[in-house]
Parts: C-alpha cells; structure tokens; sequence
C-alpha cells in the first residue's frame, strides 16, 4: 500500500536524521530512508518533495548514507518515490541534474543558498577549532597557525583562533585579500611565498581544494606541524608525498556533520522550506 508524506529524506549522516526529526517538529509528515538497513520497493512511497544529503553521492558514485548497509544511486532512488516534483540536494552532481531535468523534476542544490552556506562555514569553523585543540599537544593561545584560503570558511576560522589568542596568518592570492587580511589583524602571506615562510607555522588549516601545499612546501614544513584538511579532493596537499615526510595531517571531512549535526540540519530545513516559501520550485 502506498503511503503519503510530506517530505522524504534519503541518506546522509546525523544531519539527515536531525532534518527528519525538525521537519517532524514543525508539523511535517516525513520519512527517512537509507539509515539503516531497511528495504524499499518501488511504489511504496508517495511525496512531492525529496530531499538528499549533502554532498548527494560519495568517492564512489553511491548515495552518500554512511549510515545505510547496502548501495544505492540516487538517480534510483528518486526513481522510487512516485509523484517527485522537488529534489533538493547538496552539491548535486551533473548526473543527477539531468536525470530531474530530463524528466521535469525541479532539482535544487540547497548548498547555493546563501544563508545556509554562511551557517554551514560558521560550523564548520567551529569544528575545525575542535580538531585543532583535540589534535596539538599545547594550548593554540600565542601559537602560530596558518590558514591557507581566504573565503568564508577561513575567514571564521582565523576569527575564532584570534579570539583565544593564536597568531593568525591566512595566504592568499589577490591583492584585495592582502588588504582585507591586514585589516582585520592578521598577518598576508602570498601563496607563491609558502615555501619560504611555511617553517615557522605551528598548525595549518587549509580550506583551499588545490594542491598548494607539494613536495617543496613539505620539505619546509616543521617536524611536528599538525595539518587539518577542510578541503574537498583534490585536498591542498600532496597526501602521499606528506605520509613519506611523517606530516600530521587531520581530516576534517564530514564538518559540520560530525561536530554541530543539528545546526546544519537547521540549516538546511530553513534552506528547503524558505524555497518553497518563495515560490522557487
């Protein structure tokens, strides 16, 4: 027998579970699929509105459901609901867009939406203060600690380590970042001038998704240095080339999935809702 709901949502970490629960909380009729190991055939479930995690798929091409004991493709997936006229997903690949759009499903990456990006980086900065806390032997206060990019996600970042005292250097590229950097406090490093300068950093946070730190840069790098990796693939730094040189790199994927679960679902609930709202879909 078919059942009806208002939204369903496919896949993802504890922040598709806490979207379920919050959608639930505001009078929503909702189901979660691919938490566990729980069957689906095709035709069971109706609803307009399909929401998918964020990114949509993994390194592999799957549904991305950590949570989930088997595989699925999302394209199969949304083939399941019957009656889908709104997919929402985060980073949503190609393939999927032209699955909706061939089929006259509105497709809606609600990682574009700005208000949800901004949230999204203010808790993904706080999770990258806990990993560099959880992973140094010292307190950050008066260290030194580069952040390698300058965009939203650094930008919290470095706040949020000035605040508890650490010295703060963010590279760059262009020159409007040098001015903005030098004007909030903190110190401009040029990204061409990494080699020359990396040595003196206590802990790194890249956020940048280019390999900017390689083998010169490496072998500059002090002994102990702790590499936190915000980045998506293909990373900021040569992975194979760091292991040989004994680089402490963590990684930081998964933020702020793993760290502040429930305010990105917040976020993103207030991304889906807000476009229905305004009509957009």
């Amino acid at each position: 027998m078919e059942r009806s709901f208002d939204f369903v949502v496919a896949g993802g970490d504890l922040r598709m579970q806490y979207l379920v629960d919050i959608l639930r909380g505001r009078g929503f009729f909702v189901e979660g699929l691919f938490f566990g190991n729980e069957l689906l055939s095709s035709g069971d479930i109706f609803s307009k509105n399909l929401i998918l995690p964020v990114p949509v798929i993994n390194n592999q091409g799957h549904l991305t459901a950590p949570l989930y004991d088997g595989l699925i493709s999302p394209v199969k997936v949304i083939g399941m609901i019957n009656g889908v006229k709104n997919v929402f997903g985060g980073v949503v690949p190609d393939e999927v867009n032209t699955f909706c759009v061939d089929r006259r499903i509105k497709c809606i990456d609600y990682m574009k939406y700005e208000p949800l990006v901004i949230k999204n980086a203010q808790a993904t900065a706080e999770g990258a203060l806990k990993l560099a806390i959880e992973n140094t032997p010292y307190a950050l206060c008066s260290k030194k600690v580069l952040i390698s990019g300058c965009g939203r996600i650094g930008k919290f970042v470095a706040k949020y380590l000035k605040t508890i005292g650490a010295e703060v250097t963010i590279s760059a590229r262009r020159q409007e970042h040098f001015s903005w950097i030098s004007s909030m406090g903190y110190m401009p490093l040029d990204v061409n001038h990494l080699s020359d300068n990396v040595g003196q950093f206590d802990v790194i946070i890249n956020t940048v998704p280019s390999v900017i730190f390689d083998n010169v840069v490496l072998e500059n790098m002090k002994d102990d240095v702790v590499y936190i990796e915000l980045a998506s693939p293909p990373y900021g730094i040569d992975t194979q080339m760091a292991i040989k040189r004994g680089i402490n790199i963590v990684k930081g994927n998964g933020l702020p999935g793993k760290t502040a679960p429930h305010t990105a679902a917040e976020a993103i609930a207030e991304a889906v809702l807000n476009t229905l709202k305004e009509g957009e879909v």
